[in-house]
This record gives C-alpha cells, sequence and structure tokens, in this order.
C-alpha cells in the first residue's frame, strides 16, 4: 500500500513532535527478539550530541530503521547489528542526522547494491529463494528518506557484512524535555560494566559517561568480580555493576553470586542485569541471585538513566519540573475524550473512576468491534484497549483502527496483564503505542496519558464543581471509620486503585462478591457442553477483578486456571485450586461487608418524596451528561435515597449506573419520578 502511494505520488511525512527514544524502544521491541533467537547482539549507539526531541514523522523514521534492522538480522548469522545516529549538520531549528544500521554478516558485490533500491528486486535470486522477500522494503525505505530531506546509500564488503546509512533532517521539537530534580547528586558516582562485547562495553560506558557517572570496564565475569573486589579494598568502591547475562567462563548469574559473597565488601554495588533475553525464567533467575533490576538489549539512554537512578535510591522524594508546554501539561489534558475498551465491569468502573478524577470524557465499548464503530463515528483523542475481549479482541480491533488513514496517529494504548515480550510486540506490530500493566495503577495511568494525549488547549469542559454534585454531608471516605481489614485482601493497595475513594471500593467488593461466587461452577458448566471459550474468558475475567481488588492470590489461582483450560492440561486441579481460593475471599467479602438491608422490606418508604428531587435531579444531569461521576455519586447518596424509594428501584438504579447504561439508567430515573410525581428539571 505504501508503495503504491510513493508511485502514485501521494505519501506525505507527518511532521509532530516525537521523541527519538521511543522510536529506538519501538525498534528494539520489534527486533531483538528476532536477533537474540539467533545468538545476535542488538546494540544502539546513539551521539550524545543528537537530540532527544525532534520534529518530523516518527512512524516513517522508525519503518526505515525496522527494515534496515530485519534486513540485517536475517542476513546475518553470528556477530552483531548497531544502530548508529550521529549529527551532520546542527542548527537554532534543526539537525541532519546520519542514522545507520551496520551488520556482520553475509554482504553484498557492487552489482548487487547497484541493485538493492529496485522494486521487487533482491541481491541475488537464490536470497529469495532462501530469506524471503519481496525486495520492496528498501525502495520504500529509499522513497521515505527523500520525503524526509535525506539520502540513502550502502557500503558493503562480500563475507563481512553491510553498512546501510540514511539521513534525514529533524526539526527541533517544541516540547522541552523535562527536568528531573533529584534527592542524590550523581556526578562522580563509579559504575562498573562487566560484558564480553566490547562495543556494547563501549557504547553503555559512553551513555553513563554522558551521564556524569565515573566508568570502568571489565571484558569478563572473573575480571569484574577482581575490580569489584580491589575498588573496595581501595576505599572507592563501585556502586551499581551492570552484568551481561551470557558470556564464556562465568556467566552473568554466576558473576552476580560470586560479587554479592565478596568478603572485603562493606556494602556491595547494587547489581542490575543486562540482557537480550526477556523471557520469564532469565527475569525470575536474576531476582533470586540477587539483582535488582534487568536491562532488556538494546538500551536505550532514558532507560539506562531511569534504571541507574532507581538503582542509587535517588528517585525517592523525587520531583519533576514540567516545561510550560503542551505535551506535559496536566491542564492542557483536562476535557480530553478517552475510549475505554473494556469487557470487564469490575475493571471498567475502576478505570472509569480513574480517568473522572482525571476530568477526562470516557466513552465505553465492550468489546474490540464496538470500539471500531465508536471511534469511526467520535473523535477521540486516546483510545485504552483491553487485549482479551469476547466478540472481537484488541489486536484486531487495533488493526481495523489502523487500516484507515484518518486514525494513524491515535494513539491506542493496550491493557494487559501480561508483562511477556511476545505479547509486547504483539501490541506493537497491531500498531499499538504503548502499553500500561493490569491491575491499573492510577499514577501509571496519569503518566501514558500525559505522555499520548496532545491537545493544543484543554477546555476545561470535565471541569465541574464536584462538591455541588455531592449530597449535602456525603463524604467519598468516612475518615473516621475503623480501617477496612478483609483476610486475603491487599486492601490498602486496592483502594489506591480505586482513587481512595472507600464507598466506591466497598461496592465494588460487595459487586465482585455477588457477581464472581458462582464463577467456578459457571466454567465448569461451559467445559461439559464444549464450550472451552467461554470458560476461559471466565478464568480470565476473574482473574482480572480479583487483581484490581486486591485478591492477588485469587487472581493467581485463576490466572492458572485460565492457562490449564487455554493448553487443555490439569484442568480438574487447577479449578479445585481456583474454587479452593474463591470460596473463602467471597466470604470474607460478605463477613466485612454484609449487604444493605433493604428498606420496609423492599416496599414503599413513608419519608417525603421531596427529600430526594435534588440528589436526583443531580444524578439525571450526571447521566445525560455521560459524566462517571454518576456511579460515585449514587453509593454516596443511598442513605438518602433508601427512605423514599423501593429496595427494587435502588437496586436496579444502582446496578445501571454501575454497568454504565446511563441511556437505560435515565429510563429507569424517569419511572421512578413518574411514580413518585417528581419534577427533576434541569438547575
Amino acid at each position: 500500500l505504501d508503495f503504491s502511494k510513493i508511485e502514485a505520488g501521494k505519501l506525505a511525512v507527518e511532521n509532530i513532535d516525537f521523541d527519538l527514544d521511543k522510536v529506538l524502544e519501538n525498534v528494539g521491541n520489534l527486533i531483538s527478539g528476532k536477533a537474540s533467537a539467533k545468538g545476535l547482539e542488538l546494540i544502539f549507539d546513539i551521539e550524545p550530541s543528537v537530540s532527544p526531541f525532534f520534529r518530523g514523522d516518527p512512524l516513517r523514521l522508525g519503518q526505515i530503521l525496522i527494515n534496515f534492522c530485519n534486513n540485517a538480522v536475517k542476513f546475518t548469522e553470528k556477530g552483531e547489528v548497531v544502530v548508529k545516529a550521529q549529527v551532520l549538520e546542527d542548527s537554532k531549528d534543526s539537525q541532519l542526522i546520519l542514522f545507520s544500521v551496520s551488520d556482520t554478516g553475509i554482504g553484498l558485490t557492487e552489482e548487487q547494491i547497484g541493485r538493492l533500491f529496485q522494486a521487487f528486486q533482491q541481491a541475488d535470486v537464490s536470497t529469495t529463494r532462501k530469506y524471503g522477500g519481496t525486495g520492496l522494503g528498501l525502495a520504500i525505505s529509499k522513497r521515505l528518506a527523500e520525503l524526509m530531506g535525506g539520502t540513502i546509500e550502502v557500503t558493503s564488503e562480500l563475507g563481512k557484512g553491510s553498512t546501510f546509512r540514511f539521513t534525514a533532517r529533524l526539526g527541533m521539537a517544541a516540547v522541552t524535555p523535562r527536568r528531573r530534580l533529584l534527592q542524590a547528586d550523581l556526578r562522580g558516582r563509579r559504575v562498573l560494566i562487566i560484558d564480553d562485547n566490547s562495543h556494547a562495553r563501549t557504547v553503555l560506558s559512553g551513555m553513563l559517561t554522558n551521564m556524569t557517572f565515573v566508568v570502568d570496564e571489565a571484558p569478563s565475569g572473573r575480571e569484574g568480580i577482581e575490580m569489584v573486589s580491589q575498588a573496595a579494598k581501595l576505599g572507592v568502591p563501585y556502586e551499581i555493576a551492570f552484568v551481561d547475562w551470557q558470556m564464556p567462563g562465568l556467566d552473568g548469574i554466576e558473576t552476580g553470586k560470586r560479587i554479592l559473597a565478596l568478603s572485603e565488601l562493606g556494602t556491595a554495588p547494587h547489581l542490575v542485569m543486562v540482557t537480550a533475553y526477556g523471557r520469564e525464567e532469565v527475569l525470575k533467575q536474576a531476582e533470586d541471585s540477587g539483582f535488582e533490576n534487568v536491562l532488556i538489549k538494546p538500551v536505550t539512554a532514558s532507560i539506562l538513566f531511569d534504571t541507574a537512578v532507581v538503582a542509587l535510591g535517588a528517585d525517592q522524594e523525587r520531583t519533576e519540573t514540567l516545561q510550560a508546554e503542551p505535551s506535559f501539561d496536566i491542564d492542557r489534558m483536562r476535557g480530553a475524550r478517552v475510549l475505554l475498551v473494556e469487557d470487564n465491569e469490575i475493571n471498567q468502573e475502576v478505570a472509569v473512576g480513574q480517568l473522572d478524577e482525571a476530568e477526562l470524557f470516557v466513552d465505553l465499548a465492550e468489546n474490540g468491534a464496538v470500539a471500531v464503530r465508536m471511534v469511526r463515528e467520535n473523535d477521540y483523542d486516546i483510545v485504552l484497549m483491553d487485549m482479551q475481549m469476547p466478540v472481537m479482541d484488541g489486536i484486531e480491533a487495533t488493526r481495523i483502527i489502523r487500516a484507515d488513514p484518518r486514525f494513524r496517529a491515535l494513539p491506542i494504548i493496550a491493557m494487559t496483564a501480561n508483562a511477556l515480550v511476545s505479547d509486547r510486540e504483539m501490541c506493537l506490530e497491531a500498531g499499538m503505542n504503548d502499553h500500561i500493566g493490569k491491575p491499573i495503577d492510577p499514577d501509571q495511568l496519569l503518566g501514558v496519558l500525559l505522555r499520548w494525549i496532545k491537545r493544543p488547549n484543554g477546555d476545561g469542559a470535565a471541569t465541574t464543581d464536584r462538591a455541588s454534585a455531592m449530597t449535602p454531608g456525603a463524604v467519598a471516605n468516612d475518615v473516621d471509620a475503623a480501617p477496612l481489614e478483609i483476610a486475603g485482601i491487599e486492601v490498602k493497595l486496592a483502594l489506591k486503585r480505586t482513587g481512595g475513594n472507600r464507598k466506591r471500593y466497598e461496592t465494588l467488593l460487595r459487586r465482585f462478591a455477588q457477581q464472581q461466587a458462582g464463577a467456578v461452577e459457571g466454567i465448569r458448566k461451559a467445559l461439559s457442553t464444549g464450550d472451552a471459550a467461554t470458560a476461559e474468558r471466565a478464568a480470565h475475567s476473574l482473574k482480572g477483578a480479583a487483581g484490581t481488588l486486591g485478591a492477588a492470590a485469587l487472581s493467581e489461582a485463576a490466572a492458572k486456571a485460565e492457562t490449564a483450560i487455554r493448553t487443555g492440561q490439569g484442568i480438574g486441579t487447577a479449578l479445585t485450586s481456583l474454587s479452593l481460593a474463591l470460596v473463602p475471599a467471597v466470604e470474607a467479602i460478605r463477613v466485612a461487608l454484609p449487604e444493605a438491608v433493604a428498606t420496609n422490606g423492599g416496599g414503599l418508604a413513608s419519608a417525603d418524596p421531596a427529600a430526594v428531587v435534588e440528589p436526583l435531579t443531580r444524578l439525571k444531569r450526571l447521566l445525560e451528561t455521560d459524566d462517571g461521576e454518576a456511579a460515585d455519586f449514587i453509593v454516596d447518596a443511598l442513605p438518602n435515597l433508601s427512605g423514599v424509594l423501593t429496595g427494587a428501584e435502588i437496586e436496579s438504579l444502582s446496578e445501571l449506573v454501575g454497568d454504565f447504561n446511563f441511556e437505560a439508567a435515565l429510563k429507569c430515573l424517569s419511572g421512578i419520578a413518574d411514580r413518585l410525581s417528581l419534577n427533576l428539571q434541569r438547575e
């Protein structure tokens, strides 16, 4: 499609602000797995003089780099692939950057180089048979580089490798990088790099030196251990040791263990594993061996800096000075329109509560198919996309959305409980911009929103007088109430996820106990009819809801049941374990939070209907404006409503509002107003 547009002269490049490190991280996420599978080292070597923020087309820039890197990995059997960036020309308004991708692969002859950038041409017909490919990628890359004001070239030596280069003139971004005020001064702090690859050591050393660290290098585990020992004896110990995982002789794990076992150390250095392998077993092995963090290659400067800061504890009580510019101005985010794509009711309510706290407009879609339709019919600033949903999952929905040129720049953020590299790659390949882990942490969510919502001015439309929407005397949290304690549930952590709103959290727990009490029986019934998909989805839903509400052990049991159903192995044992975790969790919730008794056994109350005019009028206003605050408001208003509304009316209205079915809730509210002869006109 891109090539057809190029041929027709219709392919244009964007001109937006972007973070170069984010482009490189995307390239690394897509290429590192392929490189590590072949035992290749993937290295990013970015000159310090290259600006971190540019104005241009990050998508097209990334396309060229990904194409070059894919080819480099494809035609290289051993050695390394190096991505470099350096400044050729520097001015106030722009930089001319030379990007290059070098490999140690099969190389090319002069004749083959001459055919490279022609469409549907490979260097040699035999390469198509052995490696695949049409040759279109390089032809497209050449035209893209020209559209960005640059050129493209290749140098190569047969049997020794190739270097593909292109230049791009990139404008300087209007945004200013964030400045960090750290509790600890990093200047002169001593660090050691232990890696057998000299190029990788040099690149890492350059980045750390540029960050004002004092850096030493060791080419093997044994030499690294000796340098740590000698430095300690001389009274100039290392504070961090960056240790490569795969090294001949002593590998990284053993090296780390021996460093920690050195008797002469007063305080051992913080150990950071550096590896191209993001597999779970590697991460677990590193953690069990005393490593405090793991860096996945290729390493970018921003990730390296964050890791060093965390290792040294310099991020404690950290503040960030945000420049007055659109990308990091919270006020400019206010009033933005968000599409939340999530099928789990409890996760819906928690996420909507968090987004509402940020004063954003939120629309809900319960699956990918609905999301595709809503994106086509509305203008959204960002889409938060769950990965596993019935009807259509998040990956397929994203691909369909991205196929429409109108939505190429729409930020789509994956929400996933899976931290595997393969899952992140799948998200990126589908066209997602970023991901956020589940259960969703409010601080992480805010950071993602600030990073991706780009609005010239926040309209402030979401700003409402929150106090005016509350019934007099009602508050979100009863500060005088005894601390909430429920066996097997991490209440404090879960309360943070629900915005610290205790009443909202208690309502969610009650709903969870009601909805999920029969989950295991439902799963078994689905399996007995051969409906494994429904069974797996039920386990997945239970896993997500339990995790969000702080029932970690139950969430883990549900995750194991989900895996067992998917693989068809050990289902009976997994469901038994799940039942043993679910039953006491539900019982603990019911004991701690008994259901409220319906007024007059569910019949009419004798209180004056006029007493509910004000709260019902405000609820009507919130529902009419699709304000997520309605879910909190009805919880706080229940004590006043229960004297007038029947138990059935309260249950129905609460359920509809809690499920964010605002249209049906308005009809229910209208029926209540008619019965009570109330006028609920907006104030």
